[in-house]
């Protein structure tokens, strides 16, 4: 009556299970089509089979630079600047009465994500969230082998002799799992009943964790798996080769298990609750390799962090910044291969050739080659010619006018520009359409930035970081304990792991929060930037507003603060003793005895504008730049 008690609720798990994934997967569907493109695109894929023979089957690389310039600037927010992240006391908790420090919780946790690479993690996850819409982090940690080599005096033969041996200690750190938008399973509806991962590992792997005294599966279930391996992975593996680009290959011998892992509830067929809050895992699609368990995080909360770089309302799954991007990519393509296919067809044409006018036909045989010189016999009329051009293509001006217009639109939806990127020609961009544009592609991004750092209930990283520090304390005691000792010092270290990880856990959980700031400032830092050039162009232009800014300003300060905006370590441009540090003798340079207006259009580089006889006046930055200008 057991095993049949048993084998029933085994089918209840696999039946809702298999309900799950066919509503989730029924419902991402469409996304899931238009991820494949939007990856498609980043490879440089595209088909063409309309194409004929000689056809040209280019790929202008648009959304692929487009990713990796925005995962560049994300990534330049979180190591450049220092700390790019806060810990804080929630409100109306005092730091000092904190038992465990906010700068203590940052160390900590700082170490750990340096630990797992999360710099690169992240900008992987943001190139997942431009492609594929969602962004899918599982927060966990993992037990790794930690060598240690120590050296031994051994007794040989009568004597003593050093050896070196090599110990392995098993600690554990965070893991941050990036998934696969293809592997991920959520319920469609928003409301949380569940979240599936799905993911393939090699059987002998399946059967360490089927054993010893830490087993999380049922060896008798794992067992089972050997006759359930005809086709699993083979389209696992083409729908991972849509986002590596690499080719599927047959593993042999090496067998990989389809684990399913269903984190939340279970209903039976009624729709009752069978289980609640719990994780279960099925291999195969077939077998109940671990039972329902309470979730064994201490948070009691799902270890998954999800978030769009653009959100829809009601959905879960949101919008992925290179939808719009990659079609008109495609477009770019065909038209840009038509004008090619037009050039080459400029310069070779069509021809036709009248083969019994030939004294020696086996001279074209391999084609006509340039400076060929074509025998022609008595059968070949006066002035007639033996090889003529019967087509000569053509670029039309249409064609020229419709490419720049994708580029323009291209650039718009991808949040990047020529002058961006550096494509633009600066001699002829003005200043004013610089500001312009940069003001236009941050406040266009500030959402998607916000989306990325996220705060306490929603968004990306902040919500990360948090769980990360929940999982992180309930483990503390298993951290390396050397490591923590050369981090936070041994009193310090000490006493913090005399707390124990109950109290550790319910003490900094509750009383603290996480504040992300890397990425917005460097989008402020931008901002910033262009402010502060809008500003000294209007000044330049008038004589009587900079000799009224003069009054009251510094312009060494403003200066430093355009630099600081750049990044620029202004230290290192400091005059040191041998140059005197003093600027009076340069052409419009104020004596410090004297209140003369400095001749600002000579210092300031004339704005970095004034080549271009630019109407610098205030209203200059409100006025639409020209398409040419942009």
């Amino acid at each position: 009556m057991a095993n049949q008690s048993t084998d029933e609720e085994n089918n209840q798990i696999i039946n809702c299970f298999k309900n799950y994934v066919q509503e989730s997967t029924t419902a991402k569907k469409d996304r899931m089509d238009l991820n494949s493109q939007n990856f498609n695109a980043y490879h440089l894929r595209q088909d063409y089979a309309h194409k004929i023979a000689g056809q040209s089957r280019e790929f202008i690389p648009k959304v692929a630079n487009a990713v990796e310039q925005n995962t560049n600037m994300v990534q330049q927010g979180l190591m450049n600047i220092g700390p790019w992240f806060k810990v804080e006391p929630q409100a109306g908790i005092s730091e000092d009465s904190m038992k465990v420090k906010p700068s203590t919780i940052q160390r900590i946790l700082t170490r750990q994500l340096e630990k797992d690479g999360f710099v690169n993690k992240i900008g992987d996850a943001l190139k997942l969230g431009m492609l594929g819409s969602l962004i899918i982090v599982k927060v966990s940690g993992k037990y790794v082998n930690k060598p240690k080599f120590v050296a031994e005096r051994d007794l040989l033969k009568g004597q003593f002799r050093k050896k070196l041996v090599k110990k392995t200690l098993k600690t554990w750190q965070l893991n941050l799992e990036l998934v696969r938008q293809e592997d991920y399973e959520v319920d469609p509806t928003g409301r949380g009943l569940y979240e599936i991962q799905h993911t393939y590992v090699d059987m002998h792997k399946v059967m360490e964790m089927a054993e010893g005294k830490d087993a999380i599966y049922d060896k008798k279930a794992v067992e089972d798996l050997s006759g359930s391996f005809d086709s699993t992975g083979s389209d696992q593996d083409w729908k991972k080769y849509q986002e590596t680009a690499l080719d599927p290959a047959s593993g042999g011998y090496r067998k990989q298990v389809k684990i399913s892992e269903l984190w939340g509830t279970i209903l039976d067929s009624e729709g009752k609750v069978l289980h609640e809050n719990i994780v279960c895992t099925i291999a195969n699609d077939r077998f109940v390799i671990q039972k329902p368990t309470p979730n064994p995080f201490w948070h009691q909360e799902s270890p998954f962090v999800t978030a769009p770089l653009l959100s829809v309302p009601h959905s879960v799954w949101g919008k992925a910044m290179m939808d719009a991007p990659v079609r008109i990519n495609f477009a770019y393509n065909e038209l840009f291969n038509l004008m090619m296919d037009s050039g080459l067809l400029s310069v070779h044409g069509i021809k036709q050739i009248h083969m019994d006018w030939l004294e020696d036909a086996s001279q074209v045989a391999d084609g006509v080659t340039a400076g060929l010189t074509i025998k022609a016999n008595s059968a070949c009329p006066p002035n007639a010619k033996v090889l003529e051009n019967v087509y000569v293509g053509g670029q039309p001006q249409e064609a020229n006018n419709m490419l720049n217009i994708l580029n323009q639109e291209g650039a718009a939806a991808m949040f990047t520009s020529d002058i961006r990127s550096g494509g633009a020609d600066p001699k002829n961009v003005r200043a004013t359409a610089i500001v312009e544009n940069s003001q236009a592609l941050n406040n266009f991004s500030t959402g998607m930035i916000k989306n990325l750092e996220g705060d306490e209930g929603s968004g990306l990283i902040t919500p990360l970081l948090s769980k990360s520090w929940k999982v992180i304390s309930q483990h503390i005691d298993d951290l390396n304990e050397p490591e923590v000792q050369a981090l936070l010092g041994k009193s310090v270290a000490a006493s913090l792991l005399a707390m124990g990880k109950e109290e550790m856990f319910a003490d900094t959980v509750q009383s603290s929060k996480f504040r992300v700031f890397g990425v917005s400032a460097v989008m402020n830092k931008m901002k910033e930037f262009t402010k502060l050039t809008a500003m000294l162009q209007t000044i330049v232009s008038s004589p009587q507003l900079s000799e009224e800014f003069n009054k009251k300003y510094s312009f060494t300060k403003l200066l430093t603060e355009i630099m600081g905006s750049l990044d620029i370590d202004t230290y290192k441009l400091e005059a040191d003793a041998l140059e005197g540090g003093d600027l009076s003798g340069l052409t419009g340079a104020p004596s410090q005895a004297s209140n003369e207006v400095p001749d600002l259009q000579s210092q300031v580089a004339q704005a970095g504008a004034a080549s271009n006889q630019a109407d610098l006046n205030p209203m200059a930055a409100s006025q639409p730049a020209s398409p040419q200008a942009l």
